[in-house]
């Protein structure tokens, strides 16, 4: 029996599983990605020795296992294929599966008012307040918005690159908050200046043991001071 390989539309050299693993949009160079669920994607790529960065549009996604929470933005929602679906408020796709799986497709070109509308809809269907799509989680899937823009485009990163063309910086600041630490990044990502701030004045407390050792401990909320007391140490 011959088996027949499906082919991605306009790119008869490509299978739709080689798709499926390896993205089906040629574009090559892609190191890094931001995306937004307003459906905005920053995009950038490595093109010799240079950066290109673009700014594309992108419509934000998820899965459905039904249309019943847009029931009352009804006239807004029109199948994707419909001529004026341009315009729809929400559009929608019907997938192959049983009923009550994940079977609609639905996008928008704004990620946060799609959430908001299902809010609204699956408030009024189950009589209470819904304030999160993970309270829905038989009722929605969804992925984050970079795996959404990966996924709708057929793009993946590093297409075309090899391992020596990377060049990669990562640094982990603990206390991430902090407003006295000063982080300056050259334009070129060849150098990382890291100065910390100078701590508060040491205070004087008379239940601090007489020449303890005094430090400052930098955490999450700000530069915490610890002292050795008579009973272990004290924090402040």
């Amino acid at each position: 029996m011959e088996t027949k390989t499906l082919r991605v539309p306009g790119d008869p050299t490509t299978s739709i599983e080689d798709a499926w693993l390896f993205g089906s949009d040629q574009t090559r160079g892609i190191v890094s990605i931001y995306a937004n669920r307003e459906g905005i994607a920053l995009v950038w790529r490595r093109e010799g020795e240079s950066i290109l960065y673009e700014r594309v549009r992108f419509r934000p996604w998820l899965y459905a296992a039904s249309l019943a929470d847009l029931a009352h933005v009804k006239a807004s929602v029109l199948p994707e294929a419909a001529s004026n679906s341009s315009t729809a408020l929400v559009t929608y796709r019907v997938l192959n599966g049983p009923e009550g799986s994940f079977r609609y497709l639905l996008r928008a070109s704004d990620g946060r008012k799609l959430e908001r509308l299902l809010l609204e809809g699956a408030s009024r269907r189950l009589g209470r307040q819904i304030t999160s799509l993970n309270d829905l989680q038989g009722d929605y899937y969804r992925v984050g918005p970079v795996e959404q823009y990966l996924m709708q485009s057929g793009r993946v990163y590093f297409r075309g690159l090899a391992y020596e063309s990377l060049h990669r910086l990562q640094f982990d600041l603990v206390s991430a908050i902090l407003t006295s630490w000063k982080i300056t990044i050259s334009r070129n990502l060849t150098s990382l200046s890291l100065k910390p701030g100078q701590p508060p004045t040491v205070p004087r407390w008379p239940w601090v043991e007489r020449g303890a050792p005094l430090f400052w401990n930098a955490t999450r909320r700000g530069w915490a001071m610890v002292a050795r007391t008579a009973g272990g140490c004290a924090t402040a």
